[in-house]
């Protein structure tokens, strides 16, 4: 991996939309397929993307960085991230495309599986924060399971909605393949050297995600690990560029955003679920981090309009 000169292109179509690429057909929630010699300018899109190198090798940049990438390597794409491939290799990639209605639907499947936070959420995070560091991929047992489904998806017949329901539960295997990889391969590894500090901070944001939105402090999620409070502190801090409380502060304020833009609930109903004392520790904290006030942000994003203070 490396952080990369301009050697990718910008797509001519930048942007890529949930109407682009997933019907209104009930259940259309995920599509999977594969490109062959599969090079793609630099775009983004508004819905999660899963990237498995199948064969060959090539170049993948995400947002400022690229990565050398061969048969195995596997990519979660965030929403609103950046990310392209460059002409020369040409590697054939699976795709997996995962909608909003994908997550919330299968929200109790996907949470039950071990690694599932991991893959989603501290993978890509890493992957923008560390050097020099060789990051999980798919033996050839699990890229069996992995084509196996695909084809299985793409085999599918009888009516539209039976189709959509089973590429559906296709994808929750192919996920739940990747999940058990990375966790496997983050915090079963080797521990050392910087294998051991990305064990470490995985599984700190694992905890984060898991249990942030709780009474939790640096001193508890250091004691899960088994590990001083100063050693969690100084290795996050190297390894990311911030401290894990300051990780646990953003994710407590990132899902007080959602349920302020897409809920009803009251704002003390809100702080008390995010994590914070009460309202006006969460007034406190939201102002001094995004310049304005839950309810004000609230009636500029949300949904619905409030008035609530």
């Amino acid at each position: 991996m490396k952080e990369g000169d301009d050697i990718i292109r910008k797509s001519e179509k930048e942007l890529w939309s949930y109407a682009d690429c997933f019907g209104n057909g009930p259940f259309e929630f995920s599509k999977i397929f594969t490109h062959f010699g599969y090079s793609m300018g630099l775009h983004t899109h508004d819905f999660y993307e899963i990237n498995i190198i199948m064969s060959g090798s090539g170049t993948h940049r995400i947002a400022d960085r690229d990565f050398n990438v061969t048969k195995g390597d596997i990519f979660v794409i965030p929403p609103g991230t950046y990310h392209g491939y460059d002409d020369g290799g040409r590697p054939d990639v699976m795709h997996i495309l995962l909608s909003q209605s994908f997550t919330d639907h299968y929200k109790l499947e996907l949470s039950g599986m071990d690694g599932y936070r991991i893959l989603f959420e501290a993978d890509p995070y890493l992957r923008q924060r560390m050097n020099g560091f060789s990051f999980p991929k798919l033996n050839p047992g699990q890229l069996s399971v992995v084509l196996n489904e695909a084809n299985a998806a793409a085999g599918t017949g009888g009516s539209k909605l039976h189709r959509n329901i089973m590429v559906n539960m296709h994808a929750l295997i192919i996920i739940g393949t990747l999940s058990a990889a990375v966790r496997t391969s983050y915090l079963e590894g080797d521990r050392i050297g910087k294998k051991e500090k990305s064990n470490m901070v995985a599984s700190c944001i694992e905890l984060i995600r898991k249990d942030g939105l709780r009474d939790i402090s640096t001193v508890t999620l250091a004691d899960m690990l088994h590990v001083s409070s100063s050693t969690l502190y100084r290795v996050f801090i190297t390894t990311c560029g911030e401290t894990p409380a300051a990780f646990l502060k953003n994710y407590r304020i990132e899902t007080a955003k959602k349920l302020l833009t897409e809920t009803d609930e009251t704002l003390s109903y809100i702080a008390s679920e995010c994590g914070f004392c009460d309202q006006s520790h969460m007034n406190k904290v939201f102002l001094n981090e995004t310049g304005c006030k839950p309810s004000a942000y609230r009636i500029a994003y949300g949904k619905n309009r409030h008035t609530e203070v």
